[in-house]
């Protein structure tokens, strides 16, 4: 699954996107520039059997690596997502 971590410009904020789509990093990262997200770090994220995640590859179509917290941000999106289903 290819993963893409942008951070808000003017806040600061940081965001991960995910997709399964056919699409490049790149074609991801164009989506939401217009809302002022610029892409920090770029890879594959992969499932691993005790429900962590590992960051692993690297984006050529941007030109960025995952970043050594990646793997923990895409453990912490997986959880929130989880536990978001599990109460509606």
């Amino acid at each position: 699954m290819k993963y893409v971590v942008f951070q808000h410009e003017a806040t600061g904020q940081m965001e991960i996107r995910l997709t399964l789509a056919p699409t490049t990093h790149k074609q991801l990262a164009q989506e939401v520039a217009p809302f002022g997200l610029k892409p920090v770090s770029a890879g594959f994220a992969r499932f691993l059997p005790d429900g962590r995640f590992e960051a692993c590859g690297r984006s050529t179509s941007l030109g960025l690596a995952p970043h050594a917290d990646d793997a923990r941000l895409l453990s912490a999106f997986y959880t929130h997502t989880i536990k978001q289903a599990e109460s509606s």
